[in-house]
């Protein structure tokens, strides 16, 4: 079950933003999806560079944390527990020009 979950959001470009997404108890892959893509397996998001995966991965906490938001991150975004077959709910990033 989700503690923490992503949530919609608005941001200005150029700011960071840190979507939460923790799962207590929970110990196998975890994948963040934008636009019903995934971003990488893991902790590995390797294609995007300004996206990382932070947070106690032993206390279920995956967050995912954008660098410099940009308007190509305007997506709906979602937290998916693969062996457990759960998903957050998705959760709108709107990015608005400077």
């Amino acid at each position: 079950m989700f503690s923490q979950q992503p949530q919609d959001l608005v941001v200005v470009a150029g700011q960071p933003v840190t979507l939460p997404c923790s799962i207590p108890g929970y110990h196998g892959v975890v994948l963040w999806i934008k636009d019903g893509l995934a971003l990488g397996v893991g902790r590995d998001l390797s294609g995007y560079p300004r996206y990382t995966v932070i947070g106690d991965h032993s206390t279920g906490e995956h967050h995912l944390r954008i660098q410099r938001v940009e308007l190509m991150d305007d997506a709906v975004f979602e937290c998916q527990a693969i062996q457990a077959a759960m998903r957050s709910r998705p959760a709108r990033l709107t990015v608005l020009g400077k």
